[in-house]
């Protein structure tokens, strides 16, 4: 099988770390955000949950999770592509999700996802990965009991496309039926943004999860059963995730100091 999957050529290793170029600067975790939403280190809860940092600039948003050993750091282009680091002591684990393209790098192997025998080797790639491992632990920790407001969901997202590719291709849908759950219809009037009277930074974000969340669902109904059904329903999720995270910006551009700041209680 290790002969026929199709492993990055140099070509694609030179497109990727453009993407990871534009979209995942080196420093970016550990600079000062242009925009300080007004969660940033506020978060309630019991005193395991996660310590949040986020922010952006005109070209890329930012999100930083500790929560013991285990940190999360993800980083979306306007478009909604992103880089997705999961790290866990010497583990780490990298995604790429860029519109009709995944990728993984573990332990210096590469692999683009786009082939059922591709699938199949990311599982193996992933297969004892503690960074994973605990990826799913706090999506399972946090999920149920998550006010799932848009850093939440930011948050959320990224561990629920991570679990996916471990063979939880359910994570994505089951994350945003719970968003649907709490929040549909659930659209608080904040002060109005230009002529548009009824578009709200968090009406705006809820609007595009919810028809994410439709599209989601219709393309996890058609893909069919088997390999090849597992391989179209890790496109499904990567397809949500690409609008999940473009809407996570679009967010916190909203929340920019010239905006309103919008608020669910």
């Amino acid at each position: 099988m290790a002969a026929e999957v199709k492993a990055l050529s140099f070509g694609r290793i030179v497109v990727i770390a453009l993407v990871l170029g534009q979209v995942w600067p080196a420093t970016a975790a550990d600079a000062a955000p242009v925009v300080v939403p007004c969660e940033v280190g506020e978060r309630a809860g019991p005193a395991d949950d996660p310590t949040v940092r986020f922010g952006r600039d005109d070209e890329r948003a930012w999100l930083s999770a500790d929560r013991g050993g285990f940190r999360v750091r993800k980083f979306t282009a306007p478009g909604g592509a992103s880089v997705i680091e999961l790290t866990h002591r010497n583990d780490t684990v990298v995604i790429q999700v860029a519109s009709g393209s995944t990728g993984v790098i573990r332990n210096r192997r590469s692999i683009v996802i786009d082939s059922a025998e591709s699938f199949e080797a990311a599982q193996e790639v992933l297969g004892g990965s503690s960074a994973l491992f605990h990826a799913r632990a706090l999506l399972s920790d946090l999920e149920g009991r998550s006010a799932l407001k848009a850093v939440d969901m930011s948050l959320l997202s990224a561990l629920a496309f991570a679990a996916s590719l471990t063979g939880d291709l359910g994570a994505p849908l089951r994350l945003t039926d719970r968003f649907m759950q709490r929040h549909r219809g659930v659209y608080r009037q904040v002060r109005l943004l230009g002529a548009e009277e009824d578009r709200t930074c968090w009406s705006a974000y809820s609007s595009e999860v919810n028809d994410a969340w439709n599209d989601l669902q219709d393309c996890m109904e058609a893909s069919g059963d088997g390999i090849m059904g597992s391989l179209r329903r890790l496109a499904c999720n990567a397809e949500w995730l690409l609008r999940s995270e473009s809407a996570w910006f679009e967010y916190l551009k909203c929340l920019s100091p010239l905006a309103a700041v919008a608020r669910l209680d």
